[in-house]
């Protein structure tokens, strides 16, 4: 077990904890501790997430905390697109690719310290308890499970969401929990634990997903690199879930931030490197 290994605790852990964050640290160590191909790193990446969420959807269905409703429609339009972005990524240079994810991290992290901030934040989003915001979704408890009703206008955004993050998933290799998460807190009002548990559910489709349709395109799979990254997700997922129990919701939130910011910063840092290579060369 080396660094492979590593990378996979990396991304159990953080999902783990914050229910995304993971794979965007993964796709950077795959491409440059490992000097993965980006396409490869993308497949490896959605496969490990996948592995991972579906450990930490097994603890948190025995506590009750997953809202079905957003859980549902989010996997379901999002399965649907993620082919295509792994089609896009394909596409696109490698670092031209790399660059686009380290500006779309930046926006999601200064839009959730943005939340951390207001006022909102401090008295309702990361309250764990069960609430009710801008009248989209009315929760009901029972039978130890969480159920909601979300109106026409609900069930569009939440549609879109799962198109969105479904594509991002593929077109960079993450489960889109980095998406997600924020949406259901900022859109829906859940406590960080409900939306990060909530975010495992959809990660687990559209990882799922987004790796199959790269084994179908791929013609040799480092099966051994594979392996190594999804045990160590495994084992990854074990030990962020239990300590996520005992951090408060604004912890959580504000390690989620401090996560997306500095993958943002590496990432860009060497993207613009390498695109800078790119254009002298050629």
């Amino acid at each position: 077990m080396g660094l492979e290994f590593l990378v996979g605790i990396v991304i159990g852990s953080i999902l783990g904890l914050t229910g995304a964050g993971g794979s965007v640290f993964a796709v950077p160590m795959l491409v440059y501790g490992l000097q993965l191909p980006a396409q490869n790193a993308v497949g490896i990446s959605l496969g490990a997430v996948a592995a991972s969420a579906f450990v930490g959807v097994l603890s948190r269905f025995r506590r009750g905390i997953i809202v079905w409703a957003p859980a549902g429609i989010v996997a379901v339009t999002g399965v649907s697109t993620a082919p295509l972005g792994l089609w896009t990524s394909r596409r696109i240079p490698e670092h031209i690719l790399l660059f686009a994810f380290s500006l779309l991290v930046f926006m999601i992290a200064y839009r959730m310290w943005h939340e951390t901030r207001s006022k909102a934040s401090k008295t309702g989003i990361i309250n764990t308890a069960v609430q009710q915001s801008k009248n989209l979704i009315v929760m009901t408890e029972g039978g130890g499970f969480l159920s909601c009703g979300l109106d026409k206008r609900g069930v569009l955004l939440i549609a879109l969401v799962g198109l969105v993050t479904g594509f991002l998933a593929g077109l960079f290799g993450v489960g889109g929990g980095f998406i997600i998460v924020p949406t259901l807190i900022i859109l829906l009002g859940l406590g960080i634990h409900q939306a990060v548990a909530t975010s495992l559910v959809i990660i687990l489709f559209i990882g799922s997903s987004g790796f199959l349709a790269f084994l179908n395109a791929q013609e040799q799979m480092p099966i051994s690199i594979l392996l190594q990254v999804v045990i160590g997700g495994v084992v990854g997922m074990m030990f962020g879930s239990f300590f996520s129990k005992y951090l408060s919701g604004a912890t959580l939130q504000r390690v989620f931030v401090f996560i997306l910011s500095s993958v943002a910063l590496f990432t860009f840092y060497n993207s613009v490197h390498g695109i800078v290579e790119m254009y002298m060369t050629g």
